[in-house]
C-alpha cells in the first residue's frame, strides 16, 4: 500500500506567503491558492490531501481574521466545484512582517504569476498617477494653506453671486409662473366639470364605450384609484394592532446593529460581510480667517 504523500509544511511563513498574496490580488479565488502553493510546490504527486491541507490551513487564517472568505464553504474530495467559486479577501487582522513566500512553499521554476481571468481583470483597479503639486518644506505648506483659504472664499463669492441670480430670475418669474398656474387649474376644472356632467353621453351607460373620450384636440379618461392606506398617529395604531392580535398587519424590519457591534467587535470578528474599520483618521486644513466685527 503506498503512502500518502506528506501534507504540506505548517510553517507561519507560508500562511504569511499566502496572506500577502491574497492582499495584492484579492478577491483571490481558492485555485488560484491551490495552483500556487499546491500545486507548485515540491509535494511530489499532488492528491486530495494536499488540497484539505490548504483548506485547512485557509480555515485557520479565516477564523483568526487574517483572512475572510466571501462564500460558504463547498469543498469536495477532489476540490471540484471550489477553485472558481470560493474567493478571499484580506481581513481584519493585520498581517506579519517577513510575508515573502518561502522557497519550502514555492517551486523557483514557477515563480508565483496569477492567472489573468475576466474576474481579476474586473476587479484590479489599476493607481492613477500622482499630478497633484505637493510641498516641499513648511514655508510651501504655509503657502500651499493662505491659497486653500483664497480659492474656498472665492468659490463662496461665486456661489453667493449664483444664488442672488437664481433668486433674481424667480423672483422676475413668479408673477408669470403664478398667473399662468391659476389658469391651468382653471380650466382643468371647468373640463372635468363638463365631462362628468356629460359622462353618459360621453361614455355610454356604466362605461359601456370605454372611459377614455377622443375629443379631437386631445382626450380625457377615468381611471379607477387603487385602494390605500392611510393611517393616523402611527403609534397608536400599531398599539391597538397589537392588542387586537393582528400582528400580520406590523412590518418588522430587521437591520444590522452597528452599534451593538462596535461594543463588542470581538464576538463580531471573522462574520463573513462584515468589517470592523478601525484606526482611520480624518485630515482637516483650516485655514485662518479674520473675524470681523460691528461695533454696536
Amino acid at each position: 500500500m503506498t503512502a500518502p504523500a506528506p501534507a504540506m509544511p505548517a510553517a507561519p511563513a507560508i500562511d504569511a506567503a499566502i496572506v500577502r498574496y491574497v492582499q495584492q490580488h484579492q478577491p483571490c479565488r481558492f485555485g488560484e491558492l491551490a495552483e500556487l502553493f499546491v500545486d507548485a510546490a515540491p509535494l511530489g504527486v499532488v492528491n486530495a490531501s494536499h488540497l484539505q491541507a490548504l483548506q485547512a490551513r485557509l480555515a485557520r487564517l479565516v477564523a483568526c481574521g487574517r483572512l475572510r472568505r466571501m462564500a460558504p464553504l463547498r469543498f469536495t474530495a477532489r476540490g471540484r466545484g471550489v477553485r472558481d467559486r470560493l474567493r478571499f479577501i484580506a481581513g481584519d487582522e493585520p498581517a506579519t512582517t517577513d510575508l515573502s513566500p518561502p522557497e519550502a512553499c514555492l517551486d523557483p521554476h514557477h515563480p508565483p504569476t496569477p492567472e489573468k481571468g475576466p474576474d481579476m481583470a474586473a476587479t484590479r483597479v489599476k493607481a492613477k498617477a500622482m499630478t497633484t503639486p505637493v510641498p516641499q518644506n513648511r514655508d510651501d505648506c504655509a503657502a500651499y494653506i493662505r491659497t486653500l483659504g483664497d480659492l474656498q472664499r472665492e468659490f463662496e463669492r461665486q456661489r453667493a453671486d449664483m444664488n442672488d441670480r437664481i433668486a433674481e430670475i424667480t423672483n422676475a418669474a413668479q408673477p408669470v409662473l403664478a398667473g399662468l398656474t391659476e389658469r391651468i387649474d382653471a380650466l382643468r376644472t371647468g373640463i372635468q366639470t363638463w365631462c362628468e356632467a356629460n359622462r353618459v353621453a360621453l361614455c355610454g351607460e356604466g362605461d359601456r364605450l370605454g372611459k377614455t373620450v377622443n375629443l379631437v384636440t386631445g382626450e380625457v379618461s377615468w381611471r379607477q384609484v387603487p385602494p390605500s392606506v392611510q393611517v393616523r398617529g402611527a403609534e397608536a395604531v400599531l398599539d391597538r394592532l397589537a392588542v387586537m392580535g393582528l400582528d400580520r398587519f406590523i412590518r418588522t424590519r430587521a437591520e444590522v446593529n452597528k452599534e451593538a457591534i462596535l461594543a463588542e467587535p470581538d464576538a463580531a470578528r471573522g462574520v463573513p460581510g462584515l468589517t470592523i474599520v478601525t484606526g482611520l483618521e480624518n485630515f482637516s486644513i483650516t485655514p485662518f480667517e479674520a473675524a470681523a466685527e460691528v461695533a454696536a
